[in-house]
């Protein structure tokens, strides 16, 4: 399985991490918004995503 890496995917990038996810790639995404986040892993069923919430802002 591939592995991909989105810095800022809940923001402008959060299509492109559902896109990786549903086309088999394993996706750790980096975000600073928490609910964003949570909103991002129900799109994908909590399917082959690594969250990690920074704690900047």
């Amino acid at each position: 399985m591939t592995h991909a890496l989105v810095i800022g995917g809940t923001g402008m990038l959060a299509n492109t991490s559902l896109w990786l996810v549903n086309n088999g790639y394993h996706v750790s995404v980096i975000g600073r918004n928490a609910n964003r986040m949570e909103r991002l892993l129900n799109k994908a069923n909590n399917s082959s995503m690594n969250p990690f919430v920074s704690g900047l802002s």
